[in-house]
């Protein structure tokens, strides 16, 4: 969660008004936002996603386990009120770096969550190479090893 505040300060668009805010219908978001382009407040939770082999062994077996995640997360914010979806969702993938490889290959040949407010995941990874100081990256998942 800090790692994605921290982007979108950095970014200048966004300022942080309240972390673990309560959406009208009483639960918990983690960050209330000042949209400034917008002049707008945005409710934003983020939803980490494990990735292993199983949920990777084809597209559409990655696209039924992210999709299903999505919809649970979004039932469970909501109530079960889908009409009261009023926040972003972030998705934030974590893997090895060759599970990572696969979704950025699934995202790179249409892979998409085709709900309103649902963003384009982040990942963390860090990349080494033999002789080099390690590169921490934090990116959305079809940029991160560009």
């Amino acid at each position: 969660e800090l790692f994605f505040l921290d982007r979108m300060i950095a970014s200048n668009e966004y300022e942080l008004i309240m972390i673990e805010d309560k959406m009208k219908n009483g639960k918990d978001i983690d960050f209330r936002l000042y949209f400034k382009r917008n002049k707008q407040e945005i409710l934003v939770e983020i939803m980490n996603v494990r990735l292993n082999t199983s949920n990777l062994e084809s597209f559409s077996i990655f696209h039924e386990h992210l999709n299903r995640k999505v919809t649970d997360k979004i039932f469970d914010k909501t109530k079960g009120q889908i009409s009261d979806y009023n926040f972003h969702l972030q998705p934030i993938l974590w893997g090895s770096g060759d599970e990572l490889k696969k979704v950025v290959s699934f995202y790179k040949n249409g892979f998409e969550i085709l709900i309103n407010g649902v963003m384009e995941p982040l990942a963390y990874c860090c990349l080494s190479y033999e002789g080099s100081e390690p590169k921490y990256r934090f990116n959305k998942i079809t940029t991160l090893f560009d």
